[in-house]
């Protein structure tokens, strides 16, 4: 199927798989030093847009922390994913092909 941006899954899914396990690694380690902030500020949820070479295609902040500080560190680390992934590709696994490309991988980003 293509990607049309209506439908939202989260990495939670498949957490156990080694695929999402690094995505969410390099997604952190490109953020940076992580804000230090009250846990009462929500948590913001980061959402990507993968094509089958696992390049970033797009980001979207779906939903904002009450903390801007949060905010700005998930969008700096969506962008510094997408950099890096540009430059050093990660292909989709044939298994995660349709979850992974077919719809936005979501983070929730905990404290």
């Amino acid at each position: 199927g293509q990607f049309d941006g209506s439908e939202f899954g989260f990495a939670e899914e498949s957490k156990d798989d080694p695929y999402f396990q690094k995505l969410v690694g390099d997604f952190i380690q490109a953020g940076g030093e992580y804000p230090s902030i009250l846990s009462t500020a929500g948590a913001p949820v980061e959402c990507f847009h993968l094509d089958a070479d696992g390049k970033v295609v797009d980001t979207k902040l779906k939903e904002k922390s009450e903390e801007d500080s949060l905010n700005d560190w998930a969008e700096r680390a969506a962008k510094g994913l997408k950099e890096e992934r540009e430059r050093h590709p990660a292909p989709v696994p044939a298994h995660l092909l349709k979850a992974a490309t077919t719809r936005w991988i979501c983070l929730k980003i905990k404290l």
